[in-house]
């Protein structure tokens, strides 16, 4: 179904016609973007972004990308890269889904490359293809570790643009013969490589009943693995590499033990650090010398050593480590601690202003890696998006992040329907009025953008049957206006609770069963507010609430409602003067009273702010 969207232009007609009828180098610009902060990760993964624009890693002909800047080939595993930097670009709101290099351009000149691409003779892909030319570079057949990583991509779109199921699925069971490697991932099963995790886990996206149980037991292989103590950090004897472990942490699902695998990874990192006094982000990738020209950075190998450096050969080799600015972020997007902001501000205040992408690193010398490489931007901008996702939005960083700069961030204001529609009742003309206060904010603070409105009903579908709610759009950020007694959209988001049975908005609007009178319901702290008259049944105070969350599809959600029409009108007149007030927390709520008896109330205060 087709969503459809009135711009804000349209909004002000029709509504004008209605009511007519090392030593710590601060980052560039530190003060006002603090790293860790989230405008300090939506700079990085713009900057980090700049690799994927055409004339720069990408080829302005055909579409595709080269693994890094002046080397125009590319492998499956790099694919992956690009397909998971367009899905994260996309969420994140810094690459728009329509336009001639928006997220649909993009994402159908890869799956038409993938649907005609030369194979080789028993429909294998080829290791390398020229993103010039589209054809094969080199006669070596794909191996299974670059199959995996672009499987773990494609899974990852299917489940981000389920409209292009169909196409993947086509490419992966009917036109690629990938039985030769799945043969090689079932040999997996005794692995220790967090590589072998990572790869396995992408083949288990298709074919689970096969290699979910492979995926499983490698990580189980890794974590009950007998340890090694570094720097009095404890780490399982196994094959372990920081960027493959990131890669698992914000591509793959949840997982609690990887998690902690990576937080222990982590920990031996800043341990080395504490005993060194030299930054670590140990990886793998270029080393801007004529030899070795790659290297891997093991933290643990399987005989015991840690920190160890190998070619791609497997020869040790004696170079002086590098700190890969791409673990570095990874790190600081997991753990966020005092350790993670200064290596992370130090490795960048070394690199130059990164117009085509960041620089892979600096060696602990201080040498700068000047390579630019597609895996260097696609992880930064994949711990973006993970940073963001993971950290709560506050009311102090409003009209972020519907607003980015002066740009509008693919947002749209919803209020409901004027009639009885699904399992909510009409909506009051009071919510118009206040989606237009806080669209006629919006658009003065924004230059251009996507900034658009819509109905209730436009969004979602409702089976009177099952009593579901389907959301038709997963992608839009929205501002919702009317309780979730009027506005399925609020009704949706309020009855939503996570596994352990906790709701996800931070102020629930509830119905009490014997009074017959909603209110709002504040979990953190018990807190209990509904509409208030005096004896002669005259109003005296109406509450309104405002939040902001992000849903389980990574888009960020304001609601903006009352318990009455009047604690709907005032709470979108705060959002709407939010400079003024000052606002912080999850939620606030708004109070509309009076301090004079049978008076109608006319005084606005924020009550309580939820945390």
């Amino acid at each position: 179904m087709e969503i459809k969207y009135f711009s804000v232009a349209s909004l002000i007609v029709i509504l004008v016609l209605m009511f007519a009828s090392q030593a710590f180098l601060p980052l560039r610009n530190n003060h006002e973007n603090p790293v860790g902060g989230w405008a300090y990760w939506m700079v990085l993964a713009e900057n980090a972004w700049e690799y994927f624009q055409p004339g720069n890693g990408v080829n302005a002909a055909t579409g595709l990308h080269g693994a890094g800047l002046g080397w125009p080939y590319f492998t499956d595993w790099d694919l992956g890269i690009y397909i998971q930097a367009i899905i994260d670009a996309e969420r994140l709101g810094i690459l728009s889904r329509d336009g001639v290099w928006g997220a649909d351009a993009r994402l159908g000149k890869i799956m038409t490359f993938l649907e005609s691409r030369e194979l080789t003779s028993d429909g294998l892909p080829y290791v390398w293809y020229d993103s010039r030319t589209r054809g094969r570079y080199g006669d070596t057949p794909a191996n299974a570790a670059d199959t995996g990583k672009l499987l773990v991509a494609l899974q990852n779109l299917k489940l981000h643009r389920p409209d292009l199921a169909d196409r993947v699925n086509h490419v992966v069971y009917e036109r690629t013969n990938y039985e030769p490697l799945r043969q090689a991932v079932d040999g997996l099963v005794g692995s220790n490589n967090i590589y072998d995790y990572y790869v396995a886990s992408g083949f288990a996206g298709f074919w689970p009943e096969r290699f979910s149980s492979v995926a499983e037991s490698v990580l189980n292989n890794i974590v009950s693995a007998p340890t090694v103590e570094t720097y009095g950090v404890k780490l399982p004897v196994s094959k372990l590499l920081s960027e493959t472990i990131l890669h698992s942490i914000f591509e793959l699902g949840p997982n609690a033990k990887v998690l902690e695998l990576a937080k222990q990874v982590y920990w031996a990192h800043e341990a080395k650090y504490n005993a060194t006094g030299r930054f670590v982000a140990f990886s793998e990738g270029n080393t801007g010398l004529g030899s070795p020209s790659y290297i891997y950075e093991w933290v643990v190998l399987p005989d015991g050593r840690t920190w160890t450096i190998k070619d791609v050969l497997g020869f040790d080799v004696g170079i002086t480590p590098i700190i890969y600015f791409k673990v570095a972020v990874g790190f600081l997007a997991i753990c966020n601690t005092e350790f993670t902001r200064i290596m992370a501000g130090n490795v960048e205040s070394h690199l130059p202003e990164p117009t085509s992408g960041y620089m892979d690193g600096v060696d602990e010398s201080g040498r700068v890696v000047s390579t630019i490489i597609d895996k260097t931007n696609g992880l930064i901008i994949g711990a973006a998006r993970y940073a963001i996702a993971n950290d709560h939005l506050d009311l102090s960083l409003f009209p972020q992040p519907f607003i980015q700069g002066d740009v509008a961030n693919n947002t749209a204001l919803v209020i409901g329907e004027s009639k009885s529609h699904g399992p909510v009742g009409p909506a009051h003309t009071m919510d118009t009025l206040g989606g237009m206060l806080i669209m006629e904010r919006l658009a003065r603070d924004s230059s251009s953008g996507a900034l658009k409105t819509a109905m209730d009903g436009w969004m979602v579908s409702y089976d009177l049957i099952s009593g579901n709610v389907t959301m038709l759009d997963n992608v839009t950020n929205l501002i919702v206006v009317g309780s979730p007694g009027i506005n399925v959209l609020g009704y949706y988001y309020n009855g939503l609770r996570d596994s352990y049975e906790e709701p996800l908005v931070p102020v629930l609007f509830l119905v009490n069963s014997t009074g017959g009178y909603n209110y709002l319901y504040v979990p953190t702290s018990g807190s209990i507010y509904r509409m208030e008259f005096d004896g002669a049944g005259r109003l005296v105070a109406d509450y309104g609430v405002i939040m902001v969350f992000q849903d389980q599809f990574g888009r960020y959600v304001a609601m903006v409602y009352g318990v009455g029409a009047e604690g709907t009108r005032v709470a979108c007149e705060v959002l709407k003067d939010y400079d003024l007030w000052g606002l912080n927390g999850k939620a606030v709520i708004v109070k509309l009273g009076t301090d004079t008896p049978g008076q109608y109330p006319s005084k606005i205060s924020i009550v309580e702010v939820v945390l």
